[in-house]
């Protein structure tokens, strides 16, 4: 809490991919790890409603094969991501939506600025009981400019994506989530488009 009132929290994750594409080999490895914060401007628990602000940026330490850039694990770039996420739990229904916006600085062996873009993730759940909570997990993502190379932009690049699939939700402790979430791309324009498969392991610290 910040100043007994508010409430915040420190965000560090660690991704790990294995990537298929048609016309590239499967590549697996460490992507670029994250660092954040939170932050909990609102919270009317009578109401179960709860907005927040975030902040993570991704270090480009990562796996990056500058020869297949687009299946790369890392992207050899910093990454910031501000983002606002709204959380409403009336009862055993669960509802979290969340907007990102994905600003990549520019690789250094490359000279390659990636499309900046907007996320909305919407997740709509039910907690069958405490511990296990299945649900729906739907995605959007909109490229707000055009792929840079050398400081030029390259024009028809910019692309969207729309998914849509569902997501598992259970609770090893009261402090350790595990999720699976399967996605299938919808439709697609100058992206990846196929199938994703998300595992998490969320822990949380307190005092």
């Amino acid at each position: 809490k910040l100043g007994d009132r508010y409430s915040w929290g420190a965000i560090f994750s660690i991704p790990f991919f294995e990537i298929a594409a048609d016309g590239s080999s499967t590549t697996t490895g460490f992507a670029d790890p994250g660092l954040g914060v939170a932050f909990w401007p609102y919270e009317d628990a009578e109401q179960a409603l709860y907005l927040s602000l975030w902040w993570v940026t991704y270090f480009p330490i990562g796996k990056y094969d500058e020869k297949n850039p687009d299946t790369s694990p890392g992207i050899d770039a910093f990454t910031h991501v501000p983002a606002f996420e709204v959380g409403w739990y009336p009862g055993r229904f669960i509802f979290d939506g969340l907007v990102q916006y994905w600003y990549f600085d520019e690789s250094d062996k490359l000279r390659i600025d990636n499309e900046d873009y907007v996320e909305l993730d919407l997740v709509f759940s039910w907690s069958v009981t405490d511990k296990f909570i299945p649900g729906v997990h739907a995605t959007a993502k909109w490229e707000t400019e055009d792929l840079s190379i050398d400081g030029s932009r390259v024009p028809g690049t910019r692309g969207y994506v729309y998914s849509l699939g569902p997501k598992v939700s259970y609770f090893l402790r009261e402090n350790i989530m595990l999720s699976l979430t399967w996605q299938h791309d919808l439709k697609a324009e100058n992206r990846l488009e196929g199938d994703w498969v998300y595992a998490r392991i969320a822990w949380g610290f307190g005092p």
